[in-house]
Formats: structure tokens, sequence, C-alpha cells
């Protein structure tokens, strides 16, 4: 039996030359094995072309995509902080409130003050946000619920009421708090050298500027986002989610209109490692707002119910005992009650009280590919 690559003369075979002649030059040379390669992909069935029809030929795979990819969006959080109301005055009028090194400084008295059991000292006259302001937020309770507690709830940008961030009231008037302070420039730098990087995966997209029906799903990740020579979040990097299931929020549906990326409720959970403090920031019933750019990039918010005790045990109890205190302004004993007397979520129908607080982060992404 002949072999179905033999070299044949006739249509299809490499093309003689001279006897004796040898190529002129390397790009003769190049030229010819050129031509000889590609007779043989021909003879022998390769390249999907019509060479090869025998029924032991062997066809080329059609190339396809990865399941999903094509439909999915995906950004790697590239800054990261508190969502600042815009107030009509300073909203603390009666000023920050004071940590220890301030009072001491002021010829006032420090009062006891246990970071690890705040309830052990009074009250010492904890200052908290007085204003209403407007805040590019989200209404978690649609204004009033069986599972909230009644709070007074801040304007959106298009003159909506009802707009939850409790723990800004709790902690508006902290100094240390404030936009450009030591809290939000340590956030910001948290999340571009891998201390806490947060991925978000919108999944069933058919349309990227209006859908009506999309998955998301917000990640914790253990890698760092690539990082130009300004420091700043490169695009469109591959980092894994985290493999601890607690990290991997749960799915939240929403919608795309015009650009803009809605959906929840779902429950989320990142790692916080900053300097001082190592824990976790979670979210129940959490929603997300992202304005899609043209480019790739986003720019929103992430809004939910936050845990009272984790909150104090990342900025009062971790923080508080080794210095947090004094270098951002308060005292733990006023921060714990404050927490407690402004949280609006988790109700217990039998005490009324509530156990957790809403809160407004902000956050701004950049394309990337989310590997599960």
């Amino acid at each position: 039996m002949r072999s179905r690559c033999s070299f044949q003369a006739g249509h299809g075979a490499v093309p003689a030359r001279e006897p004796g002649r040898r190529p002129s030059s390397v790009g003769s040379r190049l030229a010819l094995l050129g031509v000889a390669v590609a007779w043989l992909a021909g003879a022998c069935g390769g390249g999907g072309g019509s060479g090869s029809t025998g029924p032991d030929a062997t066809p080329t795979p059609a190339v396809t995509p990865t399941p999903g990819f094509a439909r999915s969006l995906g950004f790697v959080v590239a800054s990261f902080g508190f969502m600042f109301p815009e107030t009509f005055d300073s909203g603390c009028p009666d000023g920050f409130n004071r940590g220890p090194i301030e009072l001491a400084s002021a010829g006032l008295p420090v009062p006891p003050d246990d970071c690890v059991d705040p309830g052990a000292a009074p009250d010492p006259g904890f200052l908290t946000l007085q204003s209403s302001g407007t805040l590019d937020g989200f209404d978690l309770d649609g204004g009033s619920g069986a599972d909230s507690c009644e709070h007074a709830g801040f304007d959106g940008p298009a003159g909506e009421s009802g707009i939850d961030d409790q723990l800004w009231r709790a902690i508006g008037c902290i100094r240390g708090f404030q936009k450009g302070e030591i809290v939000d420039s340590v956030v910001e730098s948290a999340v571009r050298d891998g201390s806490m990087t947060i991925l978000v995966d919108v999944r069933d997209v058919d349309d990227p500027r209006n859908d009506d029906d999309v998955a998301v799903q917000v990640f914790a990740s253990r890698e760092a986002p690539p990082l130009g020579a300004d420091g700043s979040v490169l695009p469109f990097g591959t980092l894994s989610i985290d493999p601890d299931p607690r990290f991997q929020g749960t799915v939240g549906r929403g919608r795309i209109v015009d650009g803009v990326l809605t959906a929840g409720p779902m429950d989320v959970r990142v790692r916080l490692n900053i300097q001082i403090v190592e824990g976790e920031l979670s979210f129940r019933d959490a929603y997300v707002r992202l304005a899609i750019a043209p480019d790739g990039s986003a720019r929103g918010g992430l809004h939910g119910y936050a845990p009272v005790d984790e909150v104090y045990d990342i900025f009062g109890r971790q923080a508080g005992t080794i210095g947090g205190k004094e270098a951002l302004g308060y005292l733990c004993a006023g921060l714990r009650r404050a927490l407690d007397a402004q949280a609006d979520g988790g109700r217990d129908p039998a005490t009324g009280h509530c156990d957790s607080i809403s809160t407004s982060y902000r956050l701004g992404g950049v394309p990337a590919f989310v590997a599960r």
C-alpha cells in the first residue's frame, strides 16, 4: 500500500529545480523550504485544508472560547475607602473628638479607657455626625423594615431619601477618618500592595452597556495586583480568587443600564491586613453599583451591613490598643457606644437591638481576569 504522504509527481508536488543547480541565496533556500512544508501539510492532511479527505484524516479542531469568558467582566479594585457625604456644614458643630494626647495637651483630664473592655468606662461624651447632607450611597432597607432600627438617612444625589450609612454617622467626627487622613491613605495603599485585594466578577453579560440580568460576585484574593512604575494598578492582570470559601461572596443578580451596573443583595467578606490591624470586612445584604467606562474601568461603591463587633474589633480593640486612638483621635469607650447607638441592621425582634451597621465604601476598579 502506498503511504498517504508519499512524494508523487503531478498536481501538488514540490516544484523541481534543475539538476546541479543550488539556490542562489539564503532567502531562496527559505522560500523553497516554505513551499516544501506547505506541500507536506496538504499531502498529510494538516492545516484543515483540502489536501486530505480520506477516512483516516484527523480534522483540525475549531477554536472555541473558554466557557463563559466572552460573557464576563472582571475588575480588580484599585481604589477603596469610606464614601464621604457632602454636608451643608461641617457636620461636626462641636468639632472633632479628642484622643488621650489631645486631651492632655489641652490640659483636660484623660478618662480611663480600656479598648479591650470599652464598657468598663463611662461615656466620654463622644461626638457623632449631626448633618444629613448628600451621599451617593444606597437605600439598603427600603426606607424602613422589620430587620432595621430607626435612624436618619442621607439624601441621594438625585434628591432621593433614605440613603443608609450609619457607620459614617458614628465615626464622622473622628479626625483620623477624614478624607486624606491616616485611615484613608492606609486603606488606599492596602488594595494595591496585596494586603486587601478585592475582585469583582460579572457574568452572564450579553451587552456591557445594557443587560437586564447579570450575576455578580465579590471575592478576596491572596495575590497582589500588578503595578506600574507610578504605583497604580495595571489593567488586564490575572488574579486568582481566595481558595477559602468564606472569602467567596454569594451571587447577587443585577442589571446594567446605560453602562451602570447595580446588583444585590449579596454577602461579601474580604481580608484586611493594614499595618497595625488584621481582620475581616464583611457585608450582609450588600449591593454593588459601578459605572463602567469605555476603557473597561469602573467606579462606584459597595454598600451593605457590617457586624458592629467586627467593626469595633478593627477600629477599636486592635487599633486602639496599639496607638490608634492617639493617632486618630478618639476614646474606645465612646467609639463602641457610638457604633451601638447608630446600628441599624440585624434587628432582634425580641429585644429590638440591632447588631449591624450600614456602610458605604467607594471603590474604583480596572479590568482584570478573575481566575476561579
